[in-house]
């Protein structure tokens, strides 16, 4: 039997203000922290976006895999 993990002394997160957080992050310059992101709109896990917001979640995924992999290019081209 699944029990759970619901806080009932704790209010839920606004859907909208989850979402524009992601957009927000999405948009911004440099590596996104998904728990920073949770953090700043009061979430104590990334757990909601992996359940509520897989394609906002998956983008900021890949604009920091691009972002960690110019910054390897660069480097390499230094040396």
């Amino acid at each position: 039997m699944k029990v759970s993990r619901r806080r009932s002394h704790v209010m839920p997160v606004p859907r909208d203000r989850v979402e524009r957080a992601l957009v927000e992050a999405l948009n911004k310059d440099g590596l996104t922290h998904l728990r920073t992101v949770a953090a700043s709109v009061g979430l104590s896990s990334t757990r909601r976006f992996y359940k509520d917001f897989r394609n906002l979640r998956l983008a900021i995924v890949a604009k920091n895999r691009e972002i960690r992999k110019q910054r390897l290019v660069r480097k390499i081209l230094r040396v």
